[in-house]
């Protein structure tokens, strides 16, 4: 067999500003790719046919996007309806310090301010629905906060809870298939946390830049 290539089937042009921020749609939702640039703007592309993409362009952050994450539509989110298709919904952060929900509704993506941090926002991830009987996202802040939104079925409203606040800055976060948050931060670190039955977060440890993993019964007994 031979070597196989890579080929360009598209090219975008369409920001001011360098792309900051590129992510999938779940497949659920078609050949969808959302990208986020430094000019405040996200622009969605869809593939309408083999050959043929639509672009979607609109501002979403004053001094640039930072980052972007669709929400997840597999069997257990509470959104999906056997009777309609789940929407196409996706979480931003920016420079200006906001959290944005994007809902896609009569032809347009609509915004909903849902958290402001005290900084600038470095990342958002949606967590897996598998196991979740509601939404669950985080965000992470270059002030050092971490926060977990939440909403249950059928409710409009957000809870917000932190996670916890860091003294240094945060740069990702990304969730387990089973829940577990890891955050990593400008330290060479990464923390694991998880939520506890009341509703709050626990450590349950850290990784070092080696790889080694300690947890934190162990770190406080060393310390």
């Amino acid at each position: 067999m031979g070597e196989s290539t890579w080929i360009s089937v598209h090219e975008y042009a369409g920001h001011e500003a360098s792309v900051t921020a590129i992510c999938w749609a779940p497949w659920e939702q078609g050949l969808v790719l959302a990208a986020g640039s430094s000019d405040g703007c996200v622009s969605v592309l869809t593939r309408v046919v083999e050959d043929r993409w639509e672009s979607q362009k609109f501002a979403a952050h004053e001094g640039g996007v930072t980052a972007l994450s669709w929400a997840c539509t597999g069997p257990s989110s509470v959104l999906a309806d056997s009777q309609s298709p789940p929407p196409k919904q996706f979480l931003t952060g920016g420079a200006d310090q906001w959290v944005k929900l994007w809902t896609y509704r009569d032809g347009s993506y609509k915004p909903e301010p849902m958290h402001r941090h005290t900084h600038w926002v470095r990342d958002v991830s949606w967590a897996p629905s598998c196991g979740f009987s509601r939404q669950v996202a985080a965000s992470c802040s270059e002030s050092g906060s971490v926060m977990a939104h939440s909403r249950e079925t059928g409710s409009e409203q957000w809870r917000h809870v932190e996670v916890v606040k860091l003294q240094v800055p945060v740069w990702r976060v990304a969730w387990s298939a089973v829940g577990h948050l890891a955050v990593s931060t400008s330290d060479t670190m990464a923390r694991l946390y998880k939520e506890g039955q009341a509703g709050n977060w626990e450590s349950t440890g850290e990784v070092t830049e080696k790889g080694a993993f300690i947890e934190s019964g162990e770190r406080s007994i060393s310390s």
